[in-house]
Parts: structure tokens; sequence; C-alpha cells
């Protein structure tokens, strides 16, 4: 009955599906990576945790940065992954978006995880999970915000499907006949950062130098891609994307 209930609750939302399957490779399975944003302040934060409880933490205050580091107690991420692959949400949709919620002005969860051999994405106010779930998040929020902080990263790369509102960007921003390349597989693959981001759609991957950023400028150059570090696109085998170079 509660599964009922809670598929007709779901179905008054829209929403759109997609696949990644084929993405994950064995080292980034046990790996799930969310942003917590607040609609009424500029702040925004991004957990990566993995099964063995490594953390990797970046808050956004505005434009102050502030990356932490390091490891967690085991047990709190063993929770944190039993109760994600295990959320009703999580396991509803391969993409699910439940943020547009009129008057919502709390939590809100954008987490991606490999659940049944699939990366998954659900975007959600964070009270529509259950309380285990959540409980679950606290016990790694609460342990990742006490890490040291490093800067061993310069800057952070992360891929975004072109799709709903960010294709609508797309569209606005570039010429009528313009047609978007096709790069390869082995092509992505000259770019370590470039081919982990696409591989893992929305994850932050750090980039530890100014040197390695500068070998994302000169793949934007030498495909001749449209845009710049903070926003450029290329197709795909796999699909097209928005890529992004943030501090």
């Amino acid at each position: 009955m509660k599964n009922k209930y809670f598929f007709w609750g779901l179905v008054s939302f829209v929403f759109l599906s997609f696949t990644l399957k084929g993405y994950i490779k064995e080292e980034n399975k046990d790996t799930i990576w969310l942003y917590i944003t607040y609609p009424d302040k500029k702040l925004d934060y991004y957990i990566e945790v993995s099964i063995d409880g490594e953390v990797l933490l970046r808050i956004a205050d505005g434009k102050k940065k502030i990356v932490k580091e390091g490891t967690i107690k085991r047990m709190y991420a063993k929770d944190f992954f039993r109760e994600t692959k295990n959320s009703d949400i999580m396991n509803y949709s391969k993409n699910i978006d439940l943020s547009k919620m009129l008057f919502y002005r709390g939590e809100l969860v954008k987490i991606s995880a490999n659940v049944q051999g699939e990366i998954r994405r659900v975007v959600s106010p964070l009270d529509r999970f259950s309380q285990t779930f959540v409980y679950a998040f606290r016990q790694v929020y609460n342990e990742a915000i006490n890490l040291p902080n490093t800067d061993k990263y310069v800057s952070f790369i992360y891929a975004a499907p072109l799709e709903g509102e960010i294709y609508n960007q797309f569209v606005k921003k570039v010429p009528s006949n313009y047609k978007m390349p096709l790069i390869e597989t082995r092509e992505l693959k000259n770019n370590k950062y470039i081919f982990k981001a696409i591989n893992n759609p929305w994850r932050m991957i750090p980039i530890p130098s100014k040197e390695e950023e500068n070998t994302i400028s000169e793949f934007i150059t030498s495909k001749n891609l449209y845009g710049i570090k903070s926003a450029f696109y290329l197709g795909t085998t796999r699909g097209n994307y928005q890529l992004s170079i943030s501090e």
C-alpha cells in the first residue's frame, strides 16, 4: 500500500528518464556524489563519498570556496550507501526531478549513485527522502565538515547532459547553423579529466594544477568546441554534454 501511494504521488511530477548504463567503471561503482543547495542562500555543498569512507567536500559560500578531504568512519559511509540504494526515490527512476514544488525553500538534494548497475540521479527536497536516509546523510555531513581543508586542487570540471533547461540555454547561445562536433571515445581519452567527467555526469572531477587545467583549454581549441571554460559543449557516441570548469 505504501508503494502504491508513493507511485501516485510521483506521477504528478513531470520528469525525464534516461539511462547511463555502460558509463560505470569498476573503480566508480562504490561512489556517491551529491549537491546540497539552499534556494534562499548563496550556499552550496558538494559531497563525494566512497564506500570506504573517503570524502571530498566542497563548500561554495558566495564567492568563497572551501575544499575539505579525508576519511570518515566507514560505518557512516556504509549506512549512507545502504539508505541511498534502498531509497524508494532512487529506485523509482533513472532520472527524476521533484524540485519544482511551490513555496519550498529548504535543502535541495541533487544526488547521483550507482543503483542496479546504472548511474541514477534524483533532484529532490531533502524531506522527500526517508527519515533513515536523512539521518545517514547527516552522519556523513557532520563527519565531513570536520575534515581538514585542502589546497591540492585549483579547480573542478563536471559534465551535464545537454537536456532540459541546459539545452534550452545552449540553443539560445549558438548560431542557428551550428553543428556540434562528435568526439570519439578514443579522442576523449586524450584528456583524462574530460573523459572522467563524461563517464560520471555531474561528478566534480578535481584538477590539481593550472598546467593540467590548461590541457582542457588546449583540447577545446584543438577540437574547435563551442564555448569557454565555464561552459563548453561536445557530442559523444553516448550523448551531448555541457562541460564546466569551476574553482
